[in-house]
């Protein structure tokens, strides 16, 4: 600290005044203070503080902004340093300081793992969880836990690195729970299967949703059914992408699931359904009789939902409205899983309008000469095969596969390689 806060104030420019009424506007809220201009200025604030009343209250407060100022300019490293003088200066701490304390160490990790700094960045992570078994074990804090946990899972999913992001998630899943917010950690955890569906396969986001679906053996309300919802919707993606061996994988994993006890007739149909329907008539034949015996069992020969499996067989009625389906041995035509997954609010968005902003968007996303100037030969070669594909799906009015295309052109950007947006 210097000992001659005189020379402090004419260096940065500050009057005796001004800085004793800066500081005075600190005297709240930790992070509502007055905020100066410069990092000058704040080292004249500080070389103040030993003459004003309360100097430990002041110096904590204005170690405090400063941290918010170089936070905000992306100091990271510095943030955290100020952070941490403060943690172990004498006081009190609130539970918001924690809570702000545990994120930027989370922020201050990614930016390194980004980085390349992996050895840094794991120093940033110990003493986040050191915190958060320590003085920052506060209900407030578990939130900051959860979201920098789960961020990290996701970037090493996405960096292809299966085993701390295993790590990582479990930590997530942990404060998930404590915070009370599963629902998110469940969208998550098949944003976690999506990005490993892209990068390493589907066997790969099959462990992802085997998790998910354990959360409903643990007693996570809700988690199995979602678990097999986000099955079929990547089983549905593999097969609109022509990987029928992990669609295979991910409908076979789902059938055991839903063969456990209690097994569930009205979801077997609907899965047997949603396969079938992929399969096309010919070769889903045996899926579909099997989706509509089971509705017929559960819910009796005359019921919509039995007749619906019916109407898939190729089977049509004189009540029936609308023409007979014919028996073409073709793929049936379906909608990415919506009579699996229930209707889903489009936003009052028509099918023609989201195929034409899909089109444009994976245009501007991955058209050759959209690329960049240093692009490697294998991106060059992705993004004319890629854009192949999308004039084929747009052409032949394909939601799904533009859908599932720009899924992949995404993920394909979270990992690092060069996409523009």
């Amino acid at each position: 600290m210097d000992s001659r806060p005189e020379e402090g104030i004419a260096r940065g420019g500050l009057t005796l005044a001004r800085a004793r009424e800066a500081l005075k506007d600190w005297q709240g809220h930790m992070r509502r203070g007055a905020a100066l201009p410069s990092e000058d200025e704040y080292v004249a604030a500080l070389a103040l503080v030993p003459w004003l009343p309360q100097p430990g209250v002041y110096l904590a407060r204005t170690l405090r902004a400063f941290a918010d100022f170089c936070s905000a300019q992306g100091r990271l490293d510095d943030a955290v340093s100020l952070l941490a003088r403060i943690a172990e200066g004498p006081g009190r701490k609130s539970e918001v300081f924690w809570r702000d304390y545990a994120v930027l160490l989370f922020r201050q990790a990614l930016k390194r793992l980004a980085a390349g700094r992996v050895a840094q960045s794991n120093e940033s992570l110990g003493r986040a969880a050191a915190l958060l078994r320590g003085p920052a074990a506060l209900p407030e804090v578990w939130n900051a836990a959860w979201e920098g946990y789960s961020e990290m899972a996701l970037w090493f999913e996405r960096a292809g690195d299966a085993l701390p992001a295993r790590l990582h998630a479990e930590h997530a899943l942990e404060y998930a729970q404590r915070c009370g917010r599963r629902e998110e950690a469940l969208e998550w955890l098949r944003r976690l299967a999506q990005a490993a569906q892209h990068g390493r396969g589907a066997f790969a986001a099959l462990d992802w949703l085997r998790r998910m679906h354990a959360l409903g053996r643990e007693g996570w309300t809700g988690a199995g059914a979602f678990a097999v919802r986000s099955a079929v919707g990547l089983a549905q993606a593999e097969a609109a992408l022509g990987r029928e061996a992990g669609m295979d994988a991910i409908f076979h994993e789902v059938e055991t699931w839903l063969r456990e006890p209690p097994s569930d007739l009205l979801a077997l149909a609907d899965l047997n359904l949603a396969w079938g329907l992929v399969l096309g008539l010919e070769r889903g034949r045996e899926r579909l009789e099997q989706a509509h015996r089971l509705r017929s069992t559960a819910l009796g020969e005359d019921h919509p939902k039995t007749l619906e499996a019916f109407r898939a067989l190729g089977g049509w009625r004189q009540e029936d409205t609308g023409p007979s389906p014919g028996t073409d041995s073709g793929p049936r035509e379906w909608d990415g899983g919506a009579r699996f997954e229930g209707p889903k609010d489009s936003g009052g968005e028509s099918q023609e309008s989201e195929l034409k902003r899909l089109h444009r968007r994976l245009a501007r996303l991955c058209h050759p000469d959209a690329g960049l100037d240093d692009a490697s030969e294998s991106e060059i070669t992705w993004r004319h095969e890629t854009m192949i594909r999308v004039n084929r799906a747009a052409e032949s009015g394909n939601l799904f596969l533009l859908r599932a295309l720009l899924d992949e052109a995404l993920s394909r950007m979270g990992t690092g390689k060069q996409v523009p947006l």
